[in-house]
């Protein structure tokens, strides 16, 4: 995958290191990464949330947390995000991006509708208004 990838794996901070996409992501008020349970486009389900196989096999996945270079480097700024309540994760029953029009509503009110920032975040404007 890092060798043929043309944007996953640049973008993931797996070939090199690039301060600017850590930086342009910790200005998120929240990442919101969500799991489709039913998801048959993403292989294995659990890299929507930056899970991964283990190494040397295809079955086994491990979360985030046990993926040293994304989270104990912190090259995204996951961590960071994590350690400072930005970060959530949520299971949405459904196949790849077949979210429920309520489920959805849910997750903006929630996660995106404008809030008061802090000294170390910017407003991100959404395309729903």
């Amino acid at each position: 995958y890092r060798k043929s990838s043309v944007f996953i794996a640049d973008i993931n901070q797996e070939n090199a290191f690039n301060e600017t996409y850590k930086q342009n992501l910790l200005k998120l008020w929240n990442l919101v990464m969500i799991k489709f349970t039913e998801d048959t486009t993403v292989i294995p389900r659990e890299s929507e949330w930056f899970g991964f196989y283990n190494e040397g096999q295809a079955q086994e996945t491990s979360p985030l947390e046990n993926n040293t270079a994304l989270w104990e480097e912190d090259r995204l700024g996951l961590r960071q995000l994590y350690e400072t309540g930005r970060l959530a994760r949520l299971p949405v029953k459904g196949d790849h991006l077949q979210i429920p029009h309520d489920d959805l509503i849910a997750v903006i009110d929630r996660y995106l509708k404008q809030q008061q920032p802090n000294n170390n975040t910017i407003p991100v404007p959404f395309p729903w208004g």
